[in-house]
């Protein structure tokens, strides 16, 4: 009888798009299990419920002009999770502050120095006239070649 009312709990999770790990409290790929649940079910759910606000509480023009609701929290990620990765599109000219910013969920600052895009891992600004920009930067030591220096590697 017990088997039979656990593959009817699993039948509904699934149908529920809810993993089923989650239901019985399996410990194994919790994470993996959390992120499918929250992916597949309450992701789309919370979509639905969005959509259905806006529709009801706002005219087709005034929803065009920017009154929206907007629900969030369940799409916010861990931040000390992605930092390097930020921290390497930052470095890569990929992004600037306020554009991680909105990647994370959080709203622009609107500063100018947000806005600036920065080279390597110094953070250097990769506008060509910034303020202590030295434009003649080159790659390397200038005594790379040196084999006083230990480089020579013939």
């Amino acid at each position: 009888m017990s088997d039979i009312k656990t593959q009817f709990i699993d039948d509904v999770a699934l149908i529920l798009s809810i993993p089923p790990a989650l239901l019985h409290g399996n410990n194994a790929e919790i994470s993996q299990n959390k992120q499918s649940y929250i992916d597949f079910c309450l992701r789309p759910l919370m979509y639905r419920i969005r959509d259905e606000m806006n529709a009801k509480f706002f005219s087709p023009d005034e929803f065009q002009n920017g009154k929206h609701v907007e629900i969030i929290g369940l799409d916010k990620q861990n931040i000390v999770d992605v930092a390097t990765a930020i921290d390497k599109l930052r470095a890569a000219t990929v992004l600037n502050g306020d554009e991680a910013r909105g990647l994370l969920g959080y709203d622009p600052t609107g500063l100018p120095e947000m806005q600036e895009y920065y080279v390597t891992k110094n953070y250097q600004s990769a506008a060509p006239n910034a303020k202590g920009v030295d434009n003649n930067m080159k790659g390397g030591d200038d005594n790379e070649n040196d084999e006083r220096q230990g480089n020579n590697r013939e």
